[in-house]
Protein backbone atom coordinates (compact mmCIF):
# COMPACT_ATOMS: atom_id res chain seq x y z
CA UNK A 1 0.00 0.00 0.00
CA UNK A 2 1.06 3.22 -1.11
CA UNK A 3 1.84 6.60 1.53
CA UNK A 4 -1.43 8.08 -0.05
CA UNK A 5 -3.55 4.79 0.37
CA UNK A 6 -2.34 4.43 4.16
CA UNK A 7 -3.30 8.19 4.20
CA UNK A 8 -6.41 7.61 3.59
CA UNK A 9 -7.36 4.85 5.44
CA UNK A 10 -5.99 5.88 8.77
CA UNK A 11 -8.15 9.00 7.73
CA UNK A 12 -11.39 6.80 7.40
CA UNK A 13 -10.64 4.88 10.27
CA UNK A 14 -10.48 8.11 12.57
CA UNK A 15 -13.82 9.04 11.31
CA UNK A 16 -15.50 5.31 12.04
CA UNK A 17 -14.26 5.62 15.65
CA UNK A 18 -15.24 9.30 15.79
CA UNK A 19 -18.97 8.04 14.71
CA UNK A 20 -18.76 4.91 17.54
CA UNK A 21 -18.06 7.50 19.55
CA UNK A 22 -20.60 9.71 18.89
CA UNK A 23 -23.38 6.55 18.92
CA UNK A 24 -22.22 5.31 22.15
CA UNK A 25 -22.55 9.18 24.42
CA UNK A 26 -26.26 9.91 22.23
CA UNK A 27 -27.01 6.29 23.99
CA UNK A 28 -25.88 7.44 27.51
CA UNK A 29 -27.59 10.40 27.34
CA UNK A 30 -31.09 8.85 26.12
CA UNK A 31 -30.76 6.52 29.08
CA UNK A 32 -29.68 9.18 31.75
CA UNK A 33 -32.27 10.96 30.12
CA UNK A 34 -34.54 8.06 30.71
CA UNK A 35 -33.52 7.52 34.11
CA UNK A 36 -34.14 10.96 35.21
CA UNK A 37 -37.78 10.79 33.92
CA UNK A 38 -38.81 7.58 35.70
CA UNK A 39 -37.27 9.01 38.97
CA UNK A 40 -39.12 11.97 38.58
CA UNK A 41 -42.43 10.20 36.87
CA UNK A 42 -41.74 7.86 40.48
CA UNK A 43 -41.41 11.00 42.65
CA UNK A 44 -44.52 12.68 41.42
CA UNK A 45 -46.43 9.28 42.27
CA UNK A 46 -45.17 9.31 45.41
CA UNK A 47 -46.31 13.14 46.39
CA UNK A 48 -49.98 11.81 44.64
CA UNK A 49 -49.69 9.33 46.95
CA UNK A 50 -48.73 11.24 50.15
CA UNK A 51 -51.71 13.88 49.11
CA UNK A 52 -54.00 10.86 49.40
CA UNK A 53 -53.11 9.11 52.17
CA UNK A 54 -52.15 10.14 55.98
CA UNK A 55 -48.78 9.27 57.18
CA UNK A 56 -48.62 6.61 60.11
CA UNK A 57 -47.39 7.94 63.25
CA UNK A 58 -46.82 5.65 65.89
CA UNK A 59 -48.85 7.68 68.98
CA UNK A 60 -46.29 8.28 72.17
CA UNK A 61 -47.46 7.37 75.69
CA UNK A 62 -47.45 9.66 77.88
CA UNK A 63 -44.93 8.12 81.04
CA UNK A 64 -46.83 10.10 83.60
CA UNK A 65 -50.36 11.82 84.57
CA UNK A 66 -48.43 14.95 84.92
CA UNK A 67 -47.29 14.85 81.08
CA UNK A 68 -51.07 13.94 80.27
CA UNK A 69 -52.18 17.37 81.68
CA UNK A 70 -49.07 19.21 80.63
CA UNK A 71 -49.99 17.77 76.85
CA UNK A 72 -53.75 18.49 76.98
CA UNK A 73 -52.42 22.34 78.64
CA UNK A 74 -50.37 22.72 75.49
CA UNK A 75 -53.08 21.75 73.15
CA UNK A 76 -55.42 24.10 74.85
CA UNK A 77 -53.07 26.55 74.64
CA UNK A 78 -52.20 26.25 71.42
CA UNK A 79 -55.82 25.72 69.94
CA UNK A 80 -56.95 28.57 71.97
CA UNK A 81 -54.26 30.88 70.67
CA UNK A 82 -54.78 29.83 67.05
CA UNK A 83 -58.65 30.31 67.77
CA UNK A 84 -58.04 33.55 68.98
CA UNK A 85 -55.62 35.26 66.78
CA UNK A 86 -56.92 33.51 63.76
CA UNK A 87 -60.38 33.32 63.86
CA UNK A 88 -62.42 36.30 61.86
CA UNK A 89 -64.29 38.31 64.07
CA UNK A 90 -68.08 38.99 63.32
CA UNK A 91 -69.19 42.34 62.54
CA UNK A 92 -72.92 41.32 63.13
CA UNK A 93 -75.29 39.07 64.88
CA UNK A 94 -78.18 38.08 63.39
CA UNK A 95 -79.94 36.25 66.18
CA UNK A 96 -79.73 35.97 69.87
CA UNK A 97 -78.49 32.62 69.85
CA UNK A 98 -75.88 33.19 67.23
CA UNK A 99 -74.72 36.04 69.57
CA UNK A 100 -74.74 34.24 72.50
CA UNK A 101 -73.32 30.89 70.83
CA UNK A 102 -70.35 33.42 69.65
CA UNK A 103 -69.93 34.88 72.86
CA UNK A 104 -69.96 31.39 74.87
CA UNK A 105 -66.82 30.19 72.50
CA UNK A 106 -64.73 33.64 73.48
CA UNK A 107 -65.57 32.57 77.44
CA UNK A 108 -64.82 28.75 76.68
CA UNK A 109 -61.16 29.84 75.50
CA UNK A 110 -60.14 31.47 77.76
CA UNK A 111 -61.85 29.09 80.62
CA UNK A 112 -59.31 26.87 78.83
CA UNK A 113 -56.51 29.01 78.95
CA UNK A 114 -56.91 29.89 82.48
CA UNK A 115 -57.12 25.91 83.55
CA UNK A 116 -54.34 24.79 81.63
CA UNK A 117 -51.86 27.36 83.28
CA UNK A 118 -53.41 26.49 87.01
CA UNK A 119 -52.72 22.87 85.88
CA UNK A 120 -48.91 23.89 85.50
CA UNK A 121 -48.63 26.18 88.06
CA UNK A 122 -51.08 26.20 90.88
CA UNK A 123 -51.44 29.18 92.80
CA UNK A 124 -50.81 28.16 96.84
CA UNK A 125 -54.02 28.92 98.93
CA UNK A 126 -53.03 31.07 101.80
CA UNK A 127 -53.79 30.78 104.98
CA UNK A 128 -57.54 32.04 105.15
CA UNK A 129 -57.87 30.28 101.49
CA UNK A 130 -57.66 27.00 103.12
CA UNK A 131 -59.34 27.17 106.24
CA UNK A 132 -62.23 28.55 103.94
CA UNK A 133 -61.61 25.38 101.60
CA UNK A 134 -61.78 23.32 104.93
CA UNK A 135 -65.11 24.74 105.90
CA UNK A 136 -66.79 24.56 102.80
CA UNK A 137 -65.52 20.67 102.86
CA UNK A 138 -66.80 19.92 106.16
CA UNK A 139 -70.36 22.06 104.89
CA UNK A 140 -71.20 20.44 101.77
CA UNK A 141 -69.67 17.44 101.47
CA UNK A 142 -71.29 15.71 104.24
CA UNK A 143 -74.39 17.31 104.19
CA UNK A 144 -77.90 16.29 103.33
CA UNK A 145 -77.80 18.24 99.98
CA UNK A 146 -74.16 17.17 98.98
CA UNK A 147 -75.45 13.47 98.89
CA UNK A 148 -77.97 14.42 96.23
CA UNK A 149 -74.60 14.89 93.97
CA UNK A 150 -75.26 18.40 92.47
CA UNK A 151 -72.25 20.11 91.33
CA UNK A 152 -70.70 22.17 93.17
CA UNK A 153 -69.23 19.93 96.15
CA UNK A 154 -66.10 19.28 95.64
CA UNK A 155 -62.83 21.47 95.01
CA UNK A 156 -62.41 20.89 91.50
CA UNK A 157 -66.43 21.94 90.98
CA UNK A 158 -65.39 25.01 93.50
CA UNK A 159 -62.06 25.55 91.10
CA UNK A 160 -64.17 25.69 87.80
CA UNK A 161 -67.10 27.64 89.08
CA UNK A 162 -64.71 30.61 89.94
CA UNK A 163 -62.07 30.06 86.88
CA UNK A 164 -65.58 30.39 84.86
CA UNK A 165 -66.25 32.96 86.38
CA UNK A 166 -62.57 34.91 85.88
CA UNK A 167 -62.63 34.08 82.57
CA UNK A 168 -66.13 35.77 81.89
CA UNK A 169 -65.04 38.70 83.61
CA UNK A 170 -61.59 38.50 81.24
CA UNK A 171 -63.92 38.33 77.94
CA UNK A 172 -66.13 41.10 79.25
CA UNK A 173 -63.26 42.98 79.73
CA UNK A 174 -61.17 42.47 76.49
CA UNK A 175 -64.97 43.16 74.27
CA UNK A 176 -65.41 46.53 76.75
CA UNK A 177 -61.50 47.28 75.65
CA UNK A 178 -61.09 46.29 72.32
CA UNK A 179 -62.70 48.25 69.20
CA UNK A 180 -62.55 44.68 66.81
CA UNK A 181 -66.03 43.22 69.44
CA UNK A 182 -67.81 46.41 69.09
CA UNK A 183 -70.31 44.62 67.30
CA UNK A 184 -70.64 41.60 70.08
CA UNK A 185 -70.76 44.28 72.65
CA UNK A 186 -74.23 46.00 71.05
CA UNK A 187 -75.63 42.42 70.46
CA UNK A 188 -74.82 41.14 73.95
CA UNK A 189 -76.20 44.80 76.16
CA UNK A 190 -79.80 43.70 75.33
CA UNK A 191 -79.13 40.21 76.74
CA UNK A 192 -77.35 41.12 79.58
CA UNK A 193 -79.50 44.07 81.17
CA UNK A 194 -82.48 41.40 80.83
CA UNK A 195 -81.26 38.52 82.46
CA UNK A 196 -77.31 38.51 82.81
CA UNK A 197 -75.45 35.22 82.04
CA UNK A 198 -73.65 32.69 84.71
CA UNK A 199 -70.58 31.30 83.30
CA UNK A 200 -71.22 27.50 83.94
CA UNK A 201 -74.41 27.99 81.00
CA UNK A 202 -72.01 29.66 78.84
CA UNK A 203 -69.87 26.90 79.14
CA UNK A 204 -72.41 24.56 78.75
CA UNK A 205 -73.24 25.86 75.90
CA UNK A 206 -70.07 25.82 74.50
CA UNK A 207 -69.82 22.32 74.78
CA UNK A 208 -66.93 22.28 77.36
CA UNK A 209 -69.52 21.57 80.47
CA UNK A 210 -71.80 18.49 80.79
CA UNK A 211 -75.54 19.74 81.52
CA UNK A 212 -75.54 18.31 84.33
CA UNK A 213 -73.57 20.63 86.02
CA UNK A 214 -76.67 23.32 85.83
CA UNK A 215 -78.91 20.80 87.84
CA UNK A 216 -80.25 22.41 91.53
CA UNK A 217 -81.38 19.05 92.77
CA UNK A 218 -84.92 19.78 94.45
CA UNK A 219 -85.93 16.83 97.00
CA UNK A 220 -89.83 16.46 96.65
CA UNK A 221 -92.07 15.72 99.27
CA UNK A 222 -92.43 12.19 97.91
CA UNK A 223 -88.89 11.74 98.06
CA UNK A 224 -88.03 11.53 94.26
CA UNK A 225 -85.42 14.42 92.65
CA UNK A 226 -86.28 16.55 90.74
CA UNK A 227 -83.45 18.83 88.25
CA UNK A 228 -84.10 21.95 87.62
CA UNK A 229 -82.23 24.30 84.98
CA UNK A 230 -82.25 28.10 86.09
CA UNK A 231 -83.78 30.09 85.73
CA UNK A 232 -87.12 28.04 86.40
CA UNK A 233 -90.04 28.00 88.50
CA UNK A 234 -91.03 24.83 89.94
CA UNK A 235 -95.04 24.68 91.48
CA UNK A 236 -95.22 21.60 93.38
CA UNK A 237 -98.93 20.52 94.02
CA UNK A 238 -99.50 18.00 96.86
CA UNK A 239 -101.43 16.03 99.37
CA UNK A 240 -100.60 14.99 103.18
CA UNK A 241 -102.46 12.57 105.15
CA UNK A 242 -102.64 13.93 108.66
CA UNK A 243 -101.74 12.26 111.66
CA UNK A 244 -103.06 12.39 115.15
CA UNK A 245 -100.91 14.77 117.63
CA UNK A 246 -99.97 13.30 121.05
CA UNK A 247 -103.79 14.97 122.22
CA UNK A 248 -105.52 13.32 119.66
CA UNK A 249 -104.03 9.87 120.29
CA UNK A 250 -104.74 10.36 123.66
CA UNK A 251 -108.74 11.19 122.88
CA UNK A 252 -108.87 8.20 120.60
CA UNK A 253 -107.38 5.70 123.54
CA UNK A 254 -110.11 7.03 126.29
CA UNK A 255 -112.77 6.46 123.37
CA UNK A 256 -111.82 3.08 122.99
CA UNK A 257 -111.25 2.95 126.56
CA UNK A 258 -114.60 4.16 126.99
CA UNK A 259 -116.30 1.80 124.51
CA UNK A 260 -114.93 -1.09 126.09
CA UNK A 261 -117.07 -0.39 129.05
CA UNK A 262 -119.57 0.30 127.62
CA UNK A 263 -119.95 -3.07 126.00
CA UNK A 264 -119.08 -4.77 128.86
CA UNK A 265 -121.88 -3.08 130.64
CA UNK A 266 -124.37 -4.01 128.08
CA UNK A 267 -123.46 -7.49 127.88
CA UNK A 268 -123.92 -7.96 131.44
CA UNK A 269 -127.50 -7.50 131.33
CA UNK A 270 -128.02 -6.05 134.81
CA UNK A 271 -129.79 -2.61 133.80
CA UNK A 272 -133.03 -1.53 132.96
CA UNK A 273 -134.98 -1.08 129.49
CA UNK A 274 -134.77 2.58 130.01
CA UNK A 275 -130.89 2.22 131.23
CA UNK A 276 -130.69 0.32 128.34
CA UNK A 277 -131.37 2.74 126.03
CA UNK A 278 -129.10 5.17 127.17
CA UNK A 279 -126.36 2.98 127.16
CA UNK A 280 -126.86 2.35 123.86
CA UNK A 281 -126.92 5.88 122.92
CA UNK A 282 -123.41 6.76 124.38
CA UNK A 283 -122.06 3.68 122.97
CA UNK A 284 -123.00 4.67 119.51
CA UNK A 285 -121.75 8.54 120.15
CA UNK A 286 -118.49 6.80 121.69
CA UNK A 287 -117.79 4.91 117.94
CA UNK A 288 -118.83 7.13 115.78
CA UNK A 289 -116.49 9.47 117.85
CA UNK A 290 -113.75 6.77 117.05
CA UNK A 291 -114.50 6.23 112.97
CA UNK A 292 -114.28 10.60 112.94
CA UNK A 293 -111.17 9.92 114.23
CA UNK A 294 -110.16 6.90 112.19
CA UNK A 295 -110.85 9.14 108.54
CA UNK A 296 -107.70 9.97 106.99
CA UNK A 297 -107.96 13.70 106.63
CA UNK A 298 -105.79 15.15 104.06
CA UNK A 299 -103.98 18.95 104.04
CA UNK A 300 -103.32 20.26 100.63
CA UNK A 301 -100.41 22.00 100.23
CA UNK A 302 -98.18 24.06 97.49
CA UNK A 303 -94.45 24.30 97.51
CA UNK A 304 -92.58 26.59 94.85
CA UNK A 305 -88.76 26.86 94.16
CA UNK A 306 -87.86 29.71 91.32
CA UNK A 307 -84.64 30.25 90.35
CA UNK A 308 -84.29 33.86 88.44
CA UNK A 309 -86.25 36.65 87.98
CA UNK A 310 -88.72 35.18 85.38
CA UNK A 311 -87.62 38.00 82.93
CA UNK A 312 -85.25 35.73 81.26
CA UNK A 313 -85.49 35.11 77.75
CA UNK A 314 -86.04 31.18 78.47
CA UNK A 315 -87.73 31.15 81.65
CA UNK A 316 -90.30 28.76 82.47
CA UNK A 317 -92.55 27.29 84.90
CA UNK A 318 -93.19 23.66 85.23
CA UNK A 319 -96.02 22.64 87.82
CA UNK A 320 -96.02 18.99 88.93
CA UNK A 321 -99.65 17.43 90.69
CA UNK A 322 -97.68 15.04 93.08
CA UNK A 323 -101.34 13.87 94.81
CA UNK A 324 -100.86 12.20 98.76
CA UNK A 325 -97.49 11.80 98.97
CA UNK A 326 -97.79 9.91 102.82
CA UNK A 327 -100.52 7.34 101.67
CA UNK A 328 -99.07 4.63 103.57
CA UNK A 329 -98.14 6.32 106.80
CA UNK A 330 -100.08 5.29 109.82
CA UNK A 331 -101.99 8.08 111.41
CA UNK A 332 -100.93 6.95 114.72
CA UNK A 333 -96.91 7.54 113.62
CA UNK A 334 -95.28 10.45 115.35
CA UNK A 335 -96.11 13.41 113.65
CA UNK A 336 -92.86 15.15 111.68
CA UNK A 337 -92.14 18.82 111.47
CA UNK A 338 -91.77 20.00 108.01
CA UNK A 339 -90.45 23.69 106.89
CA UNK A 340 -93.22 25.58 107.40
CA UNK A 341 -91.85 28.33 105.85
CA UNK A 342 -91.17 26.61 102.24
CA UNK A 343 -95.41 25.51 102.05
CA UNK A 344 -98.06 27.54 101.27
CA UNK A 345 -101.16 25.86 102.38
CA UNK A 346 -103.99 25.98 100.56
Amino acid sequence: MNQRHRAVAVTLISLLTVCLLAVALVRLLNRQAGDSASQGAAAEGGAEAHDRQSPVVAPKEPSSESEIADSMSDSTNESAEKTNSDAEIPTHFGSREETLNYFAKLVAEEFERLYAEDAKSPKPLTKEEAEWEAMMDEEYLTGKDAQLGEFGYSREDRKIRSLGWDALENVMTKIGEDEKYAALEEAMDPIWSVEGQEPLSLLVRAGRLPESVLYHKVELPNGEIYNMIAPMELVINFKRKGKLTEEGRRNYYEAERKETELLSRLASGDFSENEAKKLNEELTKVQQKIQLMLTPVYGTHKRIRKIGTGNEHNFKRVELNLGVVNEHEDIFSPVEKYPEESDDDE
